[in-house]
């Protein structure tokens, strides 16, 4: 992995749209993955999200469960064959992930969570379509491919930001990602990301509001220290 700090610190006062290959390698294993998707504590209905809309589910819940919002298997597995979901509340889902959410707080001096995005079919029909987040974003690709185009500055007015973006000249980035490879979108700034393959990447969100002061705790017990 080259030099988290640099890399991040670099990106964030630049406040530019960037694309940076090979960056980021094994920040999530798969396997690991795996295991994490399978827990049903985790995939509650708090942390765990499609990014399309969907009905109101119930279900029955087992008499020794700890809580009755933990989605049952069957139904994330339902989801998944529809489109892309993602968990939040991830920052410190590993080490790798909690150190570089740590970095990044530091360089931006506001907390920052972990998202993690994963496509369970081959390619995906629908993307988020063009949009713009409110926070600054870094997005690791961890697995897969994903075609990624972002525009070339910020607008108030959505539909000439819109209009223009779909201009090819209006594009700053358009660009495929694979795993280890980092893309960074500043807040406001449209851009669309459309899953090529099977995917899995992690989102790293940094709010852009003063106000926020409550920062998750980075301390890491070693069990084997």
């Amino acid at each position: 992995m080259n030099n988290i700090k640099e890399i991040l610190s670099k990106l964030y006062k630049d406040e530019k749209p960037v694309v940076i290959k090979n960056a980021f390698a094994d920040v999530l294993d798969i396997q690991y993955f795996e295991n994490i998707i399978n827990f049903t504590p985790v995939t509650s209905a708090r942390r765990f999200m499609p990014t399309y809309s969907t009905p109101v589910y119930n279900w029955p819940v087992p008499d020794w469960s700890s809580g009755t919002d933990h989605y049952p298997i069957t139904l994330v597995k339902h989801l998944l064959d529809k489109g892309i979901c993602y968990i939040r509340d991830c920052s410190r889902i590993n080490k790798k992930v909690n150190n570089i959410c740590y970095e990044l707080e530091k360089i931006s001096h506001r907390p920052v969570d972990a998202h993690i995005y994963f496509s369970y079919v081959n390619k995906e029909e629908k993307s988020f379509g063009i949009h713009k987040d409110d926070a600054h974003n870094f997005i690791i690709q961890v697995e897969g491919k994903t075609h990624w185009k972002i525009g070339t500055k910020k607008y108030e007015n959505k539909q000439k930001n819109i209009k223009e973006f779909l201009s090819d000249d209006k594009i700053s980035i358009d660009d495929i990602l694979a795993p280890g490879d980092i893309i960074y979108v500043p807040a406001q700034v449209y851009h669309s990301a459309q899953s090529l393959t099977k995917r899995i990447s992690i989102s790293f969100p940094i709010p852009t509001d003063k106000e926020l002061n409550n920062f998750e705790e980075r301390d890491w017990i070693d069990w084997n220290a």
